[in-house]
């Protein structure tokens, strides 16, 4: 609570009619001033009718025989009206609106005892009045919206009550509707179990029948079918016998018609009376779909060492191409990259994999571990000496260069 000024710093209060008189609008700019020096009042200062007035409702304050109470508390003096000045003084709406009362109720009285004075112009109202008139337009303006918003509310609140009278009353038809619904469907359930009852029992007896009929015709159907069974079997047997003669002549007359063919493996063994790195061995490892490694500048060098290298390569490429697409092989030329132009041909053809090794790899090397990296039989054309010992090894045929040129014509 504010602290209590002094006698001397309060002046006197107004009469109980000027408080009572003055606008609603300015009183209602005064009420949560007065409620607040209401509250401040405590111990001996808050007499009964100090409670009885702190407890009632703001809108009682507003109007009406408890305002009437209000104005006689503050004009009787004493701590009520100490306590609502000094809330006067530290509110500056409540202040400013307080002077400008007193000043145009001295004014009005002053006016009213004194003789007219000679005609003068009418000062101008101040600004601090002006302001507060303007704000209490603006308070006016908005309670008006708040009643239409108010009586809107209400308005929409008994239709949602009318509206809701409505559905209760729906509701009501809806149940004794349900409990009518209800109890048909019961009925119809029991006369729906009697009546499933009385078929399933027609129908057990007449699956019971038909389950001995069933039987009879199994029995009868499998008679027929184990006797077709056996049928089938003696002549499935005898086409089997048959068939099987007819492989025999035939693998005999293979036997002796076929000429002797490659084992596949690694290495690839060859049949009796031919030789490996024979004309007849060679053109037995050219088989479809056998990798064929070829050892690039090895063959170039040694058969066509008066051209330069690019065109060794083209040449070998080639060759290559018509042996793929002639004999269906899958040949991969190894060239050493260190020995390449600064620009490395393309692959010449679709059919042949050329392979230029990374710097510090030699072709020898990338045969030897292309040939480690599967398991597939692979042909390792070359004429040095010691890759052929190192991929023989691991399980690869070697063919020579000249050989190789040989077999492909």
């Amino acid at each position: 609570m504010p602290e209590a000024p002094d006698a001397e710093q309060v002046p006197p209060p107004p009469p109980a009619e000027a408080l009572v008189g003055l606008p609603t609008d300015a009183w209602a700019v005064l009420l949560p001033t007065v409620r607040a020096a209401l509250n401040d009042l405590d111990g001996a200062d808050a007499t009964p009718a100090v409670r009885r007035l702190r407890a009632a409702p703001t809108g009682r304050l507003a109007g009406g025989r408890v305002r009437r109470e209000v104005c006689a508390l503050f004009a009787a003096g004493g701590p009520a009206w100490s306590a609502f000045y000094r809330r006067l003084i530290a509110d500056d709406d409540a202040r400013l609106l307080a002077e400008a009362m007193r000043s145009e109720t001295a004014t009005a009285t002053a006016t009213a005892t004194a003789a007219p004075p000679p005609r003068q112009p009418v000062p101008a109202p101040s600004a601090d009045l002006e302001r507060l008139r303007q704000r209490l337009r603006e308070a006016r303006e908005e309670r008006d919206v708040l009643r239409r918003r108010l009586d809107g509310a209400e308005s929409r609140a008994k239709r949602a009550e009318e509206a809701a009278e409505l559905a209760e009353a729906e509701i009501r038809e809806l149940r004794g509707d349900l409990a009518a619904e209800r109890a048909r469907l019961a009925d119809a359930e029991a006369e729906r179990a009697r009546v499933v009852a009385r078929e399933r029992r027609r129908a057990e007896s007449g699956q019971a029948k038909l389950r001995e009929e069933l039987a009879a015709m199994r029995r009868a159907d499998e008679e027929r079918r184990i006797a077709e069974r056996r049928a089938e079997e003696r002549r499935r047997a005898a086409e089997a016998e048959a068939a099987q003669d007819r492989r025999e002549r035939r693998r005999e007359r293979e036997r002796r018609s076929r000429p002797p063919r490659l084992v596949p493996g690694r290495p690839s063994r060859f049949p009796d009376g031919v030789m490996p790195g024979s004309p007849a061995g060679v053109e037995m490892l050219m088989h479809d779909g056998r990798l064929v490694l070829v050892d690039g500048y090895n063959l170039t060098r040694r058969h066509r060492d008066h051209l330069d290298l690019e065109t060794q390569r083209g040449w070998l490429v080639q060759l290559l191409a018509a042996a793929a697409l002639q004999r269906r092989i899958r040949p991969v030329a190894v060239f050493d990259g260190e020995r390449a132009s600064v620009a490395r041909p393309a692959i010449a053809s679709r059919e042949v994999e050329v392979r230029f090794t990374p710097e510090g790899i030699t072709a020898d090397d990338e045969i030897v571990l292309a040939v480690e990296a599967t398991d597939e039989p692979v042909v390792v054309v070359t004429d040095d000496r010691e890759l052929q010992a190192r991929v023989r090894v691991s399980g690869a045929d070697v063919v020579g260069t000249t050989e190789f040129l040989g077999a492909l014509g």
